[in-house]
């Protein structure tokens, strides 16, 4: 690998007018966010920040909420990575049971069960969180890579990998519900969801360490083709899905199973994703020939079938349904509508803490944490961050659906 653009890297700062984009911010950035974003834009002057509607601070005092555009010849330690290059948030509907029909008269037989056991479902899935954070040196890492690796048309390897590997702990894992109109709107149908969210730490780590390594050695292109960054996104997926079919055998849901075809051993059970959605991604745009990276935030023009926005686990999910599309598998609608290249989109609410305090009032609101027996004040969708969804590609006569919690656990607070 060779410096392919040190001779540019150092140059003067850069102010906030030249390529920090605030007009999705829903307010002024914080002395500290205006701080961090010109760190991070001074390293090349071909790096940009469009701040997302989420834009934060988090306790660690990283940015978070935006969306990082640069040149593919960039230096890659020019790029803000976090310590979760890829996170995703994966959603998989479960199967009514066979005596239940879903009408508006009943709620799902599922949900029912669930909350009158709800403290033994609790406590099963802690006992599995304990499992799946044992033994953290059989987690995926880059030695379970392929040896030969081959590709099909949508970059997904069809070889297996050349070592087995156990899933990890991702960050929360849960069991929620919604109604829904059905096709036809005659009637109202109670369904049950699992939700699987985070991303692989063992692995991320590697990723980062090897970023801090040679970050000036390669370039920004050469990182997001990288064979360990998309095996990295799809071992990420392949962890979500096979968790959640052991969440469902768990919890007595009924889910249609198939076999991890990459998996050496042909024995691991997996669900497909009815939603997926990328919080932190890495990816490069051939069209506009530019490197894009996202935090909080995804790219609408690579997710379909609705765009999940994590309310924490005081309110579950909001899924921002997309236009209209006569598909099966995407119910909850096509890729948002947008005018902008790479548009992104906000993925998760913020979480207001003494670092970064909430500089208004009335887009939030406070809830008990029954973790930390505190109230936590979240951002809360108003009619401002709507309005403001509506120029990032969202419709909202195509509706939003509030998957609402039943039981879930969680490592994040």
């Amino acid at each position: 690998m060779q410096f392919m653009s040190m001779k540019f890297e150092e140059s003067t700062p850069l102010t906030q007018n030249d390529n920090l984009n605030t007009s999705h911010a829903l307010t002024d950035l914080s002395l500290e966010e205006q701080d961090a974003a010109d760190n991070i834009l001074s390293l090349s002057k071909h790096t940009a920040l469009e701040m997302m509607p989420n834009h934060c601070i988090n306790p660690d005092g990283e940015l978070q909420g935006f969306k990082f555009t640069a040149s593919p010849q960039d230096a890659m330690n020019a790029v803000p990575l976090s310590r979760n290059v890829i996170d995703a948030t994966c959603l998989y509907e479960c199967e009514l049971p066979d005596d239940d029909n879903g009408d508006c008269d009943v709620l799902n037989a599922d949900v029912i069960r669930i909350v009158a056991n709800k403290d033994q479902i609790s406590e099963a899935l802690h006992k599995y969180q304990n499992l799946l954070t044992d033994n953290l040196h059989l987690d995926a890492h880059f030695a379970c890579m392929p040896e030969d690796l081959e590709e099909d048309e949508t970059r997904t390897y069809t070889n297996p990998d050349s070592r087995e590997w156990k899933e990890s702990f991702p960050g929360r894992v849960g069991i929620y519900h919604a109604f829904f109109r059905s096709y036809r709107e005659e009637t109202r149908q109670n369904r049950v969801f699992i939700v699987v969210s985070g991303h692989l730490k063992r692995i991320c780590e590697e990723f980062y360490n090897t970023w801090q390594d040679c970050g000036a050695q390669a370039t920004c292109e050469q990182l997001a083709e990288s064979e360990e960054i998309n095996w990295l996104r799809q071992a990420t997926l392949r962890n979500h899905n096979r968790i959640a079919a052991q969440v469902a055998s768990i919890c007595g849901l009924k889910v249609l199973c198939t076999v991890d075809g990459n998996d050496p051993t042909g024995t691991k059970q997996m669900i497909l994703p009815t939603t997926v959605t990328f919080n932190n991604d890495i990816f490069m745009d051939k069209i506009h020939n530019q490197f894009v990276l996202t935090s909080n935030a995804c790219i609408t023009n690579q997710s379909t079938n609705g765009i999940l926005f994590d309310m924490l686990s005081h309110e579950g999910y909001y899924l921002f349904k997309g236009p209209d599309e006569n598909s099966d598998t995407n119910e909850y609608g096509g890729t948002f509508h947008s005018i902008q290249s790479t548009a992104c989109f906000p993925t998760k609410t913020v979480r207001y803490h003494r670092r970064f305090p909430a500089s208004v009032f009335h887009s939030t609101i406070s809830l008990k944490n029954t973790d930390t027996e505190e109230n936590d004040i979240l951002l809360f969708p108003d009619e401002n961050f709507y309005a403001t969804t509506e120029q990032l590609g969202f419709n909202r006569n195509n509706g939003i659906i509030n998957l609402m919690p039943l039981v879930s656990v969680s490592d994040v607070l």
